[in-house]
């Protein structure tokens, strides 16, 4: 599955608060305080999609390694993100999860954010015969609450390379696409 930051852009330049700049996406907000759904300089996306009228979006910051940096989910409308998880400054590590996906004929990736009793999985995979799949459910107490596709194609670079890269522990629970 390729998806190409020409495809990211196209959803985002039908939001007149966002821009983007030598490939980083960045939303204004202007007269807010609130921290914007998509990735601002420094960051980059590893993970972008438009879930109906809201993004979906997993930032990094560079450097991204084993011992510094960071990734950070978030959800809402592009000018004030809705829920972002870790809090700015918290541990992500200490509630992010990855794992792998293997089927015949395809395989996917997926990040889990944990808080409290909910767990956010952003996931992309590729199936054969339905081809790809990317999206977010959301869990509570470890069963399905919501279920949300993307509504557009993702730019995703979720993979093992990038969880060795960023030393993301790896998810004990599994994962089942929905």
């Amino acid at each position: 599955m390729r998806i190409t930051l020409r495809a990211v852009l196209g959803w985002l330049a039908a939001m007149p608060s966002a821009v983007a700049v030598a490939g980083v996406v960045a939303v204004a907000a202007p007269g807010t305080s609130a921290m914007p759904a998509a990735c601002v300089a420094p960051q980059r996306a590893v993970f972008a999609c438009p879930v109906g009228g809201r993004q979906l979006v997993v930032c990094a910051t560079d450097p991204l390694s084993a011992t510094e940096g960071a990734l950070q989910y978030r959800y809402g409308p592009a000018d004030a993100a809705e829920l972002v998880l870790p809090a700015p400054g918290a541990d992500w590590r200490a509630g992010t999860r990855s794992g792998t996906l293997m089927f015949s004929g395809g395989g996917g990736a997926y990040l889990a954010f944990a808080s409290g009793r909910y767990r956010y999985v952003v996931y992309t995979a590729v199936l054969r015969g339905s081809g790809p799949r990317a999206g977010l459910v959301v869990e509570r107490d470890g069963r399905l609450l919501s279920s949300r596709r993307c509504s557009a194609p993702a730019l995703s670079s979720l993979g093992p390379g990038l969880f060795e890269q960023a030393g993301v522990p790896a998810d004990e629970r599994g994962f089942e696409l929905p």
